[in-house]
Formats: structure tokens, C-alpha cells, sequence
């Protein structure tokens, strides 16, 4: 019976690993923050990011600054995350790039009330609002 436990955790843990492909920004900053990778395959593995997890929005604000999405003055570069999440959403859902172009507009105008403490509050609390909005496509 333990052996069964132990081959079904490790298919599972298998499962959940191929289920997350960190771009090359993420895997860059989890290692740079030594943070614990499989804390952060869960919580990117989540419908929604946790707000209330700090190595998470660290390693969230670190991806969204070496991607230029937040500049070297703080800033969040509204065009680099546009061009982000259609990129993303035309990979992703294999859609063509003029409906990923007008479903990021419409989600980051959904988001555009996003407030937060800090950079890495915002860009958390953004991601959701738009996973939130997205989600709600039914695509």
C-alpha cells in the first residue's frame, strides 16, 4: 500500500511540474530570489495568484521587471503588458492575433482600477483581474 502512495505522489508531483512551464524571466527569478520552486509550482498552478504569499509577488515583480513590464523608474509599462498577454493568449488558447489583440485590450480596460501597495501588490492583483476577466470568455 505505501508503494502505491509513494508512485501515485510522484506521478502527481510529475503532473503538477509539467503543468507549469515558467518562461525564462520566472525561472530566472526564482532562482535569483532562492525561493522554494515548488511553492512557486503551486501557487502559479492556482486559478488565481495569492495576494497574501510575499515569495510569490517577489518573484512576480521580479519576471514583470526583467520583461520590461515594469521599467527601471517603477513604472508599469501598460503597452509591454499588452503585448505580454497577447502573446501569451494567442499561444496559449491558439487563437489568431487580432482576437488575442482585442481580448487583452478588453481585459487590461477591465483592470485599468487596479490599485495596490507597492509594484508587486499591483502586478499581482492585476494578473488576477485579468485571469478573472479572461476566465470569464468561456474560451
Amino acid at each position: 500500500m505505501k508503494i502505491v502512495f509513494v508512485v501515485f505522489n510522484l506521478f502527481l508531483i510529475v503532473f503538477i511540474e509539467a503543468k507549469i512551464d515558467f518562461n525564462i524571466y520566472e525561472e530566472d527569478c526564482i532562482t535569483q530570489l532562492n525561493v522554494d520552486r515548488e511553492q512557486m509550482i503551486e501557487a502559479f498552478n492556482q486559478d488565481f495568484y495569492p495576494e497574501d504569499n510575499q515569495d510569490f509577488t517577489n518573484v512576480l515583480t521580479c519576471s514583470w521587471k526583467k520583461a520590461e513590464i515594469i521599467d527601471k523608474d517603477e513604472n508599469l509599462d501598460v503597452d509591454k503588458l499588452r503585448q505580454f498577454l497577447v502573446d501569451n493568449f494567442a499561444k496559449v488558447q491558439g487563437s489568431n492575433y487580432l482576437i488575442a489583440t482585442l481580448v487583452a485590450a478588453d481585459a487590461l480596460h477591465h483592470c485599468e482600477h487596479v490599485k495596490g501597495q507597492s509594484r508587486g501588490d499591483i502586478a499581482v492583483k492585476m494578473s488576477n483581474c485579468i485571469l478573472r476577466k479572461l476566465d470569464s470568455y468561456d474560451v
